[in-house]
């Protein structure tokens, strides 16, 4: 059973939940490698206190340079003395995702280039964006020249605002995400230090202001060896991926293989896609969502893909109920048709169908959603399909009645003969 223990997830009140777990002769710690502590967003004051207690106390019982990952709410903040307990007894950490630090991490024994020398994969998230906490990522991020992964994560979130959010609030927010950047990928400031682009292969950013990022990031990180790119509901991303794609462009070739872009459905940003699915070849693995552009976007940008590609995701966003009620733009049996055409290799697909209500199957009036499936079969090597919506019934909020059961089954039966 100890040997079960390679990952433990914690509470931010681990302590009254599991008091076992925080005795000192627990025979689990010593098989510990990943050490995750969960939160939610709506704690107080007091139950933060409690929460960055837990964490210290968890880690004065961790072997010493056992860890390999460790993880902290982003809004439980860690003082000095969690510095030095991970400073002097965890040296041998490759992944981190801290809350803001507290703690004076300009010391001597606390600055990270000092002790966090293996780090190959790092998350930055939303409490992190004032000068200091900048500072002690900035070191770590000016020591090493491979990530496998950069999570950049920048929102300030704003509890207390009811209604619409203040020009203020919006331009603290422009110059927090200025800041980040310039920042994090500054050059050194002690005499005769060299500063060099890192090797990251998988980047995900998350509410940025990418207009202002852009030219900050090309300086820092080397693209053309990045494999995975996250964009997750950046404003002016558009702005970034045009010299994304004169950057491929230019160097010639590119290492992409898999792409996830959720942002808003603008012309500029669809364009931009285009263009940057244009400048290379190889990609495997491409997720669009929030919403759904026509098939004409793909049919010429995605063909340099058609040997390399196997996973498409095509969706209009997490929310189900958005979802359900989004008008489809563009029809699946044209993206269905592409695939088959250019002889995708196709293995998993998740698409969102034309919508149709389920009482509808038995009179002939469904043949957009008919044809869809009839494409789908044509797909020879598809392993798997996730369909991302669901018939509707006749009338929301009836659909447990007995009708709208008889009318699933019936959909049920249709789509597998």
């Amino acid at each position: 059973m100890p040997r079960l223990y390679r990952t433990v997830k914690l509470e931010y009140n681990a302590v009254a939940k599991n008091p076992a777990f925080f005795q000192q002769d627990h025979p689990g710690h010593e098989y510990i490698k990943n050490l995750d502590f969960l939160v939610l967003n709506s704690l107080g004051k007091r139950e933060r206190t409690h929460a960055a207690a837990a964490i210290k106390h968890a880690l004065q019982l961790m072997p010493t340079t056992k860890l390999k990952r460790l993880t902290t709410p982003y809004i439980v903040p860690l003082d000095d003395d969690f510095l030095r307990t991970i400073s002097s007894q965890q040296r041998n950490l490759q992944e981190l995702s801290l809350g803001p630090i507290v703690g004076d991490a300009t010391a001597a024994e606390l600055r990270p280039s000092n002790w966090l020398t293996k780090i190959n994969g790092l998350e930055l998230t939303t409490y992190i964006c004032n000068e200091e906490n900048l500072e002690f990522y900035s070191q770590i991020i000016r020591q090493v020249t491979r990530l496998d992964y950069l999570y950049i994560r920048t929102t300030i979130i704003i509890d207390e605002i009811d209604g619409p959010v203040p020009e203020w609030v919006i331009r603290k927010i422009e110059e927090t995400n200025d800041l980040v950047f310039r920042k994090l990928f500054s050059q050194s400031s002690e005499p005769g230090a060299a500063y060099t682009q890192i090797e990251v292969h998988n980047l995900l950013v998350q509410d940025v202001l990418l207009g202002q990022a852009d030219s900050i990031l090309f300086q820092g990180i080397r693209f053309e060896l990045l494999r995975y790119l996250t964009i997750y509901y950046c404003r002016r991303a558009d702005l970034f991926l045009r010299p994304l794609a004169e950057y491929f462009r230019k160097v010639g070739h590119a290492s992409l293989r898999g792409l996830r872009l959720s942002n808003e459905d603008t012309l500029s940003w669809i364009t931009a896609i285009v263009d940057l699915l244009k400048s290379f070849s190889g990609l495997e693995f491409l997720l669009i969502r929030e919403h759904c552009p026509d098939p004409d976007f793909n049919l010429n940008s995605l063909r340099t893909h058609a040997s390399s590609f196997q996973h498409l995701y095509i969706g209009r966003g997490k929310d189900d109920e958005r979802r359900r009620k989004a008008q489809w733009r563009g029809s699946s049996e044209d993206w269905l048709r592409l695939l088959y055409l250019h002889k995708f290799k196709i293995r998993q697909l998740a698409i969102a169908l034309p919508m149709i209500e389920v009482s509808r199957m038995n009179v002939g009036r469904c043949s957009p959603f008919l044809k869809s499936l009839d494409m789908l079969c044509k797909l020879p090597e598809l392993e798997y399909l996730r369909i991302l919506n669901w018939p509707i019934p006749a009338r929301m909020g009836d659909e447990l009645n007995d009708r709208y059961r008889a009318d699933l089954k019936n959909f049920a039966a249709v789509v597998v003969r």
